[in-house]
């Protein structure tokens, strides 16, 4: 049987794992205890998920493609109408927030290149004169963006090489693998200016490469995988032994926070994919998950330097900005592509 890629629940995952990764953010900045929901949610990371879906959905992408051409311009349709409204909303933030403490307002330039950087390849780059305000990085979360970029890029290559190479993928998948576990050591001594170099590694799919990769397996053995779909369930307990092994910082069995154990995280991509395709579908008419991560940041900043900051509060607005962003934005220019699944 031939698994129908548009018959799934990924837009409910998705959605979920947006909001995990809200609510984490919104329960560290409150500056109180994150009780027990804050400390579950951990156990359930949305950037590990997230890189194991894209994986999946942006290999599938780029085969359903009739060209590159028409690859690359899904992605942007996907990707920058949300991304370039959120950094009009920071720079919102910037302006009203210097406005408010009585900073200096900076210089047109400085704006410049903080905008240019944000809708581009530097979605990581902060202004140091923008320290001082709220959480200290308009929009943290957005690191993510530009490891999704590099990973889009790479895609079209990654296909060309594993038709020439044997393997290619899993072995990409071990390198990295063994880069995200070890590369902080091996570079501890080398420097880019006054960064460590794996600070600079950390933005690219170098190291988060072998969580994508994982997805991009998962896809090209869906035919196989779809058989044992009953079965993929099974994962959870294997991240609960993972759990209480006692292990939180184990290359293997890490089960908390982006830096996930590799058992853990196979456990975990077992039960997204159980979720996703062995339980009936439920259609989801709207994806709001996108705006979600891009759009929470930016709101608890806005709460935190204009007082009355709560968690319910953070949740209710960047819903609120997330809705506007999609039905306004996004699912308009998602109606300008071509053949593809949706992502």
């Amino acid at each position: 049987m031939k698994i129908n890629l548009k018959e799934n629940n990924l837009d409910w995952l998705r959605l979920i794992f947006a909001c995990q990764v809200m609510l984490g953010h919104a329960f560290a900045s409150s500056g109180g205890a994150t009780f027990f929901l804050g400390d579950f949610l951990g156990y359930i990371p949305g950037v590990p998920a997230f890189f194991f879906l894209s994986g999946f959905l942006i290999y599938a992408s780029f085969e359903k493609s009739p060209n590159i051409y028409n690859y690359f311009l899904n992605r942007f349709y996907r990707l920058w109408p949300g991304l370039i409204l959120v950094t009009f909303g920071g720079l919102l933030f910037v302006v009203s927030a210097r406005l408010k403490l009585d900073f200096s307002q900076g210089t047109f330039g400085e704006y410049t290149a903080w905008f240019f950087a944000q809708i581009t390849l530097g979605q990581a780059v902060n202004p140091d004169s923008f320290r001082n305000l709220g959480t200290g990085v308009v929009n943290g979360a957005l690191w993510t963006i530009t490891v999704e970029i590099l990973f889009y890029i790479s895609v079209p290559f990654i296909v060309w090489i594993e038709r020439k190479v044997k393997y290619f993928v899993p072995l990409l998948a071990i390198l990295s693998f063994i880069f995200f576990s070890f590369g902080e050591i091996l570079l501890a001594n080398w420097n880019l200016g006054e960064k460590n170099l794996y600070r600079y590694f950390k933005l690219t799919p170098v190291v988060w490469g072998w969580m994508f990769l994982v997805g991009v397996l998962a896809f090209k053995n869906i035919s196989v995988i779809q058989k044992y779909f009953r079965f993929m369930w099974l994962g959870l307990p294997i991240m609960v032994v993972c759990l209480l092994s006692g292990a939180p910082d184990s290359v293997f069995f890490a089960s908390t926070g982006n830096r996930l154990g590799l058992i853990y995280f196979i456990g975990y991509c077992s039960v997204i994919v159980y979720l996703g395709f062995g339980l009936r579908a439920l259609k989801l008419d709207f994806d709001i998950s996108y705006g979600v991560y891009i759009w929470h940041m930016v709101v608890i900043n806005f709460f935190l330097v204009f007082g009355h900051y709560s968690v319910f509060g953070v949740v209710v607005i960047t819903l609120l900005m997330a809705s506007f962003s999609w039905f306004v934005i996004e699912k308009p220019a998602l109606e300008l592509k071509k053949s593809s699944i949706r992502n």
